[in-house]
């Protein structure tokens, strides 16, 4: 007795979504960054010797063509290594002034990414009190429940702009310009 398999060959059509998380880039910024990487290398931090300084030349370039794009000043543009660490530097930096000003109230979302969630935790442990905002039945967050969560003593506001529609988000826009909150991020 023979048995027949039957061979189904299915096509897979994948699309990558996450371009907050990374994108491609230009073919020439490609090879630009790899002749920087195999050929002009150095540490931008070491100007003790020719490689360090134009590495650190390069730098500083690339600090001002960032600047120019957001119309800010040069001195303004930090370069991190990612998302992470850009959210701990500005979350966590908030420390400081939050407590000279007795501002020690956060307002974020119970869905809100773990990278801006684990800094807030981790200034809860150091008194300061978070509320979360969870998300309604489609799955997106209200402006209204965030504006209704803020206080006098709030010092940030931090959610991910992907979890609020258009209208909503230039809703949280106009309360925040009212109340003139320190620090609003949308992430």
């Amino acid at each position: 007795m023979s048995l027949a398999v039957q061979t189904y060959h299915i096509r897979i059509m994948t699309t990558y979504l996450d371009y907050n998380a990374t994108s491609p880039v230009l073919p020439e910024v490609a090879d630009f960054v790899y002749q920087l990487m195999t050929e002009e290398y150095g540490n931008a931090g070491s100007r003790t010797h020719v490689f360090g300084a134009k590495a650190k030349a390069y730098v500083e370039a690339a600090r001002g063509q960032v600047a120019q794009i957001v119309d800010a000043d040069k001195s303004e543009v930090i370069f991190t290594s990612g998302a992470t660490e850009s959210n701990n530097i500005a979350i966590l930096g908030l420390k400081e002034y939050a407590l000279k000003n007795n501002k020690k109230h956060i307002v974020t979302t119970a869905i809100e990414h773990k990278a801006v969630l684990e800094p807030i935790e981790h200034l809860a442990e150091d008194g300061f009190e978070v509320t979360y905002v969870s998300p309604g039945p489609s799955g997106l967050i209200s402006a209204q429940d965030i504006y209704s969560a803020l206080r006098d003593d709030t010092i940030l506001v931090s959610v991910m702009h992907l979890i609020i529609y258009k209208d909503e988000f230039n809703q949280l826009l106009r309360y925040a310009n009212c109340l003139k909150i320190i620090l609003l991020i949308f992430m």
